[in-house]
């Protein structure tokens, strides 16, 4: 049987190769500089990182872009909305209101009356219950067509 594949190399060379990687140093030593504004050395070719003291976040005000926009607060839901045409428009169609100016990178700050809000909500409480409920009273009807007794887990009544 012939072998296929690349042949592979010949271990000698490979060995050979090794000792001389080896003898390299693999980190170099950096020189020290003063820093006199600063106060403290740096040495070259040092990486700093800086991160903010707080991560940005809408739900936390202090750090919230949108902060100084949200001037009615106790009225209307605030939402910060990519600014997709499509996704704006669908919202706005449900009824919120771009608040112009309110930009933030790709973001735009809208609002809802607190009042319509709760509606929508309502409503789709309510159709989610009734879907779980409709699909619950289909079980117990097959169920019992299929002569096995069935019971509501929620109340532990058995029927």
């Amino acid at each position: 049987m012939a072998k296929r594949g690349r042949p592979r190399k010949d271990v000698a060379a490979v060995t050979e190769v090794a000792p001389a990687v080896e003898k390299e140093p693999a980190v170099k030593e950096p020189e020290i500089k003063e820093a006199k504004s600063v106060g403290f050395a740096i040495p070259d070719g040092a990486r700093i990182s800086v991160s903010p003291i707080m991560e940005p976040s809408l739900a936390n005000s202090a750090s919230d872009p949108f902060q100084k926009f949200k001037t009615e607060p106790e009225k209307f839901h605030y939402r910060a909305l990519n600014k997709k045409p499509q996704n704006v428009s669908v919202r706005e169609a449900m009824g919120y209101q771009t608040i112009g100016g309110s930009e933030f990178g790709d973001l735009v700050l809208a609002k809802i009356p607190k009042e319509r809000r709760q509606m929508r909500e309502e409503y789709h409480r309510a159709k989610a219950n009734n879907q779980i409920k409709a699909a619950s009273d289909s079980f117990r009807d097959k169920a019992k067509r299929d002569g096995f007794e069935t019971f509501d887990a929620t109340n532990e009544k058995r029927k």
